[in-house]
């Protein structure tokens, strides 16, 4: 199998700027598949196309695309790559030479035997240390060992002889970086991760903090001595914060207003379509009125029209 192989941008690009998103998608995940394999896949249409987030009827038509462009070849229902076959040609050349190196090297020493007394005349170097630095660096490194040896034996329960190293002495060890933390390209700015924290909790006005640090260490900072630059984008990232605070409250006052002109304009809305409704309201109450009165006014009148017949007729 094979994890990883050389990635030639120019000549990618150049052979996918013609395809669409989808048979870029199945190119890329085949491509992939024959250097895991180191050889030709299987057109399994199931598989591919899960890979490829896609329906079965898409990887079909997307295939077709890239056997019709020339990028691939089906044979015998197994798919591969001119340019993967060449690659993977080349890995296994790699491979066959690393191995011959390695049986050649086989029984050979790392590195040449000091000029001991112990030594013969065959192995011996021809010349022996002359130079007076290196033969005081020899010697201090048998003390080393010497006073090693006799703390290991009076070590009491095993302890080496430099338990009782301070911290002071003992070598300091290269820092790993985190996933959160940042250091700029030249190494000048290291901002690690609690930095990071207390930074977003001390400048709430900046949306991403993590965003302009990588923007200022790639434009102006670089115009800055290094030993500078993290001071210089502390202060530059406080101001920019006090701006942004600034401008915040003059949008808020600004929208206060707004929103007071709006509430003011709602209010008389309301008022004139209560005041509407009243009119409304009154004028039916009149008109209801009117007809009552006439209504009584009819019910008057014929009431007395009935009782002068009465007298009338008798």
């Amino acid at each position: 199998m094979v994890a990883f192989y050389k990635h030639h941008i120019p000549d990618w690009m150049d052979g996918t700027e013609n395809l669409d998103h989808a048979t870029y998608r199945v190119y890329h995940v085949i491509v992939q598949l024959i250097y895991l394999n180191e050889g030709p896949i299987a057109n399994n249409e199931q598989g591919i196309a899960g890979r490829c987030k896609t329906s079965p009827r898409s990887y079909r038509a997307c295939l077709e695309t890239l056997l019709r462009l020339g990028k691939l070849t089906l044979q015998d229902g197994r798919i591969d790559n001119r340019r993967a076959c060449q690659e993977l040609h080349s890995v296994g050349e790699n491979r066959a030479n690393a191995a011959k190196g390695g049986a050649r090297s086989l029984g050979v020493p790392k590195s040449r035997p000091k000029p001991l007394q112990n030594n013969d005349q065959a192995t011996a170097p021809l010349f022996a240390t002359n130079s007076l630095k290196e033969k005081t660096r020899e010697e201090k490194t048998r003390e080393d060992k010497t006073q090693e040896i006799i703390g290991s034996e009076s070590a009491p329960n095993g302890a080496g002889p430099f338990s009782s190293i301070t911290d002071e002495t003992a070598p300091e060890q290269p820092r790993v970086l985190g996933n959160y933390d940042f250091l700029s390209d030249d190494g000048s700015v290291l901002i690690l991760a609690d930095e990071f924290k207390a930074l977003e909790s001390e400048l709430p006005a900046i949306k991403s903090v993590r965003a302009l640090v990588r923007h200022s260490c790639r434009s102006w900072l670089l115009e800055i001595e290094p030993s500078q630059r993290k001071e210089a984008l502390l202060r530059w990232l406080r101001k920019k914060n006090t701006e942004n605070e600034q401008r915040q409250s003059v949008r808020k006052r600004e929208h206060a207003k707004e929103h007071a002109r709006r509430a003011v304009q709602a209010d008389v809305e309301r008022r004139k379509q209560a005041d509407k409704a009243l009119a409304v309201q009154e004028r039916l109450n009149r008109e209801h009125q009117q007809r009552m009165e006439a209504r009584r006014d009819q019910i008057r009148s014929g009431g007395e029209l009935s009782s002068a017949q009465e007298n009338g007729s008798h």
